[in-house]
């Protein structure tokens, strides 16, 4: 068997999986750069008319236009998945409460 038919995904593995993710609004100096945005950087949007978070993951990069981008941020419209150390720690880690603090012996 090749390496590409090894990889192929099961049938069961084709079928749609709802993720959810916890998000919270930005922080202006992780998208930082020097100059203007960092690349790469991982967003969500929300309306400022609805009040509903947009159905996609954004990405900064070379396309995104650094004044209206500026403008969602004024408006509280930017928000970003929670950290990585945050939401890895406090899943996997049975030792850390929710704070990443140490657990007590009574959890």
């Amino acid at each position: 068997m090749s390496a590409a038919e090894q990889l192929q995904p099961t049938p069961e593995a084709q079928e749609p999986v709802t993720v959810t993710m916890r998000v919270v609004p930005a922080d202006p100096d992780h998208f930082a750069g020097n100059p203007g945005l960092k690349m790469g950087v991982p967003f969500f949007l929300k309306s400022d008319v609805t009040g509903l978070m947009e159905n996609r993951m954004y990405y900064t990069g070379e396309h995104t236009d650094v004044f209206e981008f500026r403008r969602w941020f004024r408006k509280g419209m930017v928000y970003e998945p929670i950290g990585r150390a945050d939401a890895v720690l406090f899943r996997y880690d049975k030792d850390l409460q929710t704070d990443n603090t140490p657990a007590t012996n009574g959890d």
